[in-house]
């Protein structure tokens, strides 16, 4: 009945169906596996995704994270919850390298690290998938990492290492360990940054991923902007750099990389815009002022401490509505930008903060890519220090053993999609 239909009118009503629905039709024929493993999967994990929820940790002293679900209704705050996606994609993972560490999350996809094997691994929970990545020799420890995905690009994802961690010493060149999901390869790559950071840099844990761009804030108050494509990096200053003696915080809402950072009493928070041939530059976007938040809602006074100072601070900005997450150690709140509403999103014991404050603090929205098991064939790897011809990398060697813990644990629906 299929071959009466067009190739474009199978794959709109294939779009139309539940996910789950549609993965179990993979197995009706080897073309609809092909069809609908890469063109209506990929197209509809390119629409946007809601905020599903955050995941967050608690204690320095162990790597278990959690989860509070999210809607833009609802919001379910309860440890079946929390514990219930834990545990899901917890349980993906190889149980011999535990425990594992939540490095980074992008767009839907989880990427963690056995510091034990220093083995990194992209987990997609939506799907109940979990992949290893393969292990280059050269990364003897776990280092500062983040995985880049935007499946409006693209259904493959890089993950990214900085082999100096978190600093770059003065006059050096900065280096980037990126692996391609599509190359299935590690490459060293050396990024130049305009101007030079003649004084070093040490750079702030939280990562931001947007439109090709690797964007990282420094100690010195300044935003490093790489371009994963062009293989080159920038410097720019963070906007009224000298008013406060925080960081700040980045996020993207909306397409557009926004800055926020407050001094005590208020939060302002700007827009980085390309749109000048001169190159980028700050927009003001919103000033928030503490003090009125005090006296128009009832959950303001909560936002100070015992010496009457301000301690909220940016944690996230929602990524398709006019929204940013404040944060205490023990509190989050939603404040609506054009409303000027504020609620309170959860609270937890004094006992329980949240560690890294506002740079652990990840949104999820769910993503139905499906992963590439990199234990299927052998991908040879040439030695540390040989050039590519293309890209004028350093091809990283990966250790012999490194797919023999690979493991892929998909539930029931999936399994069946991929029979």
């Amino acid at each position: 009945m299929a071959e009466q239909f067009s190739e474009d009118l199978l794959i709109e009503i294939l779009c139309r169906l539940p996910i789950k629905s549609l993965i179990m039709f993979k197995c009706v024929s080897r073309s609809w596996n092909s069809l609908i493993s890469n063109v209506c999967i990929p197209r509809i994990s390119s629409m946007s995704s809601p905020l599903s929820g955050f995941l967050f940790r608690f204690s320095p002293m162990t790597p278990r994270m959690d989860y509070v679900s999210y809607s833009d209704e609802v919001i379910t705050d309860n440890d079946a919850t929390s514990n219930g996606f834990v545990e899901a994609y917890s349980s993906l993972l190889p149980s011999k390298y535990s425990p594992y560490h939540v490095v980074n999350c992008c767009n839907g996809l989880i990427l963690l690290v056995s510091e034990s094997v220093c083995r990194y691994y992209v987990c997609n929970p939506a799907i109940k998938q979990c992949v290893a990545i393969p292990k280059a020799r050269a990364h003897a420890k776990a280092h500062n990492a983040l995985i880049a995905f935007d499946p409006h690009e693209s259904s493959h994802y890089k993950v990214i290492c900085f082999p100096n961690s978190l600093h770059c010493p003065a006059f050096k060149t900065p280096e980037l360990d990126i692996f391609s999901s599509e190359t299935r390869k590690w490459i060293r790559y050396t990024i130049p940054v305009e101007p030079p950071l003649d004084k070093g840099s040490n750079w702030i844990k939280h990562n931001v991923y947007l439109d090709g761009m690797l964007y990282k804030l420094t100690k010195s108050k300044q935003l490093l902007i790489f371009d994963l494509k062009k293989l080159i990096a920038r410097a720019i200053e963070v906007p009224e750099k000298d008013k406060t003696d925080t960081y700040g915080f980045i996020g993207v809402s909306k397409g557009v990389l926004h800055y926020a950072n407050s001094d005590g009493s208020s939060m302002l928070i700007w827009q980085l815009d390309y749109r000048t041939e001169a190159g980028c530059f700050w927009i003001l976007k919103q000033s928030i002022c503490f003090r009125d938040l005090i006296a128009e809602h009832p959950d303001g006074w909560m936002l100070y401490d015992r010496r009457n100072i301000c301690m909220c601070k940016p944690y996230a900005i929602h990524p398709t509505l006019d929204i940013i997450f404040l944060g205490l150690p023990r509190k989050v709140f939603i404040y609506h930008l054009k409303t000027k509403k504020l609620e309170l999103l959860w609270t937890r014991p004094f006992e329980r903060q949240l560690f890294w404050g506002q740079y652990g603090f990840y949104l999820y929205s769910c993503c139905f890519i499906m992963l590439d098991d990199f234990s299927k064939g052998r991908n040879e790897s040439t030695k540390l220090g040989t050039l590519t011809e293309e890209t004028n990398g350093v091809e990283l060697e990966t250790v012999s053993d490194d797919r023999e813990d690979i493991q892929i644990k998909p539930d029931e629906f999936f399994k069946a999609g991929r029979c």
